[in-house]
């Protein structure tokens, strides 16, 4: 008998690839977040039965204090993912959340999704200011935007001018830079005065993101 870590649940056009922690529509690749992942992944597995508030936040963070409104984030990220079929995902007021469809499971039996690949010309590594100013009493917003950017693809800081928006930016991007193998970089935009020229100034091989979620930091 297969693992639970071995197995695929499928339920129309939608694959879950505990394996390869993928999840797939008409067999292409949905960008995720893990955790929203983990959220879905655990959902699937009680094959339509309750799963409360507090049993995804051990699950998921194990050993942690979390807010309910982390888990409402990656709820949230796993709703955008399935789009036209975010109904899937239902919520049991004041208890939990259940995932519905009649979800198919079983080994990997069949040819994975072929793997998007980069040209090794397009790689770039981190080009984050080497002068560091220290990031005080922002512990807490740095902490959110980790978790923020885990579940969706973009986080737009917003707020007035100069209350640390590009600086947090960029502490954040040194935070998470190892789990993008250091691959993150740092696109001035501020000094451009023709919006056509945006394109130029961003690197060719950057993707525009589909999933968004916008955070406004306290002054």
């Amino acid at each position: 008998m297969s693992s639970p870590v071995d197995r695929i649940y499928s339920f129309g056009r939608w694959l879950i690839d505990c394996q390869r922690r993928e999840l797939r529509y008409n067999d292409v690749t949905v960008p995720i977040g893990s955790r929203a992942f983990e959220i879905l992944e655990k959902l699937v597995g009680s094959a339509g039965l309750l799963v409360t508030k507090d049993d995804l936040i051990g699950s998921i963070w194990s050993g942690l204090t979390v807010e309910d409104n982390s888990l409402q984030v990656h709820i949230s990220a796993v709703r955008k993912a399935l789009g036209e079929d975010r109904n899937l995902l239902k919520t049991v007021s004041g208890r939990g959340y259940t995932l519905a469809g009649a979800w198919r499971s079983g080994p990997l039996d069949h040819p994975a999704a072929a793997p998007v690949t980069v040209p090794a010309d397009a790689t770039f590594s981190n080009n984050l200011p080497s002068i560091r100013a220290p990031l005080i009493g922002r512990e807490g917003s740095l902490s959110q935007l980790a978790e923020l950017l885990s579940a969706y693809r973009a986080v737009t800081l917003v707020g007035p001018g100069g209350i640390g928006k590009t600086k947090l930016a960029i502490e954040l991007a040194r935070s998470v830079a190892a789990s993008f193998h250091d691959s993150v970089t740092l696109v001035e935009l501020a000094t451009l005065q023709d919006a056509s020229l945006v394109a130029s100034a961003t690197p060719a091989h950057s993707s525009w993101p589909r999933m968004t979620r916008t955070f406004r930091p306290q002054a």
